[in-house]
């Protein structure tokens, strides 16, 4: 793999990320505008925060999990994985484009492309 070629696969990865993790916007914003709908003179207003945050945290672990599998998925269904280790490129923990710009695998540090070629 040349260097372009990872840095194309880097950035198209990476939009699909960046996009499924802004469904947590949702996950945040709809919980919060529904706080401002408890009227303050009820008297279970506190379980109604609590239950509403308890929500919102699970929405927002969610989201998070199911994009960072879709990021390893994408990785396997685009072919970044690394040539020795056989693991994918990127994940939710790694840096993408630094890992693109390092040439290197975040698992077992192997290179990836040859600067010479690049």
């Amino acid at each position: 793999m040349t260097k372009p070629e990872l840095h194309s696969l880097a950035e198209k990865i990476y939009l699909r990320y960046y996009y499924r993790k802004l469904l947590v916007l949702p996950a945040v914003v709809i919980p919060l505008g529904v706080l401002g709908t408890i009227p303050r003179t009820s008297p279970h207003r506190d379980y109604y925060f609590w239950g509403i945050m308890v929500v919102e945290y699970a929405l927002f672990v969610f989201v998070m999990k199911s994009a960072a599998k879709k990021l390893k998925a994408d990785c396997h269904e685009f072919g970044a994985r690394c040539p020795k280790c056989g693991e994918a490129l990127f994940s939710s923990l790694s840096n993408i484009r630094r890992v693109a710009a390092v040439g290197r695998c975040p698992h077992c540090r192997c290179i990836i492309y040859d600067d010479v070629v690049a």
